[in-house]
């Protein structure tokens, strides 16, 4: 069975900025010592709810290398890697800190086939565990049987799913059994995703909550 990254709460992070435009990294910090007090399982950096698509690959990397000086390895960081420049941000996130990664496969990959080779060379060029955010705001699924195809690759760790599918979700456990970890990518169907085996959430609502979404 495959390494689990995280069980429970793994907060979106939002992204504070300063009025220059670049990432404060003392209002990070503050944010970060904030989530380990209350309990956050894991930190999701540079994600869908931290602006994720608006930071440069700079940013991103600043951020995820921010948190994990503040936590020294107390918390796992989740570095979001999105948007055209996700290979990227796959390939350096390691030196700069993170534990795994949180892919969202690009909206133009429309083939079950095109998103199975995206993701398995985003796995090989990452070297660490990676999360798949398989459905949700792109518009565009990843069916069970890719999952399963995926779960055979060392690196894919885990699927961030929209748990408003409850069927959806069992044919993915059905599929992977426990070669893969689900997550819920909403906080609202976070208790139906657990209540089918899942391990958590990737949450926004932690942001405001984080004790409660715990």
């Amino acid at each position: 069975m495959k390494r689990t990254v995280f069980r429970g709460s793994a907060a979106a992070l939002v992204t504070p900025m300063r009025e220059d435009g670049s990432v404060d990294a003392e209002a990070l910090a503050a944010l970060t010592d904030a989530h380990e007090a209350a309990g956050t399982d894991a930190l999701a950096v540079g994600a869908y709810t931290g602006e994720g698509d608006s930071l440069t690959v700079g940013e991103r990397l600043e951020a995820v290398a921010c948190c994990r000086r503040r936590t020294r390895g107390r918390l796992p960081i989740l570095a979001g890697a999105s948007g055209p420049d996700a290979l990227e941000i796959a390939a350096w996130a390691r030196a700069a800190g993170a534990d795994a990664i949180l892919l969202e496969p690009p909206a133009s990959l429309l083939s079950q086939e095109s998103l199975f080779r995206y993701i398995a060379a985003a796995a090989d060029t990452a070297g660490l565990p990676v999360l798949v955010q398989g459905s949700g705001r792109r518009g565009r699924r990843i069916s069970p049987r890719t999952y399963r195809r995926l779960s055979a690759l060392p690196n894919v760790c885990g699927a961030v799913e929209d748990g408003t599918d409850i069927a959806r979700i069992a044919d993915i456990r059905a599929a992977c059994g426990g070669s893969l970890s689900v997550y819920s990518s909403g906080d609202g169907e976070t208790a139906a995703v657990l209540a089918l085996g899942g391990k958590g959430v990737v949450s926004a609502l932690a942001n405001l909550v984080p004790e409660e979404t715990h």
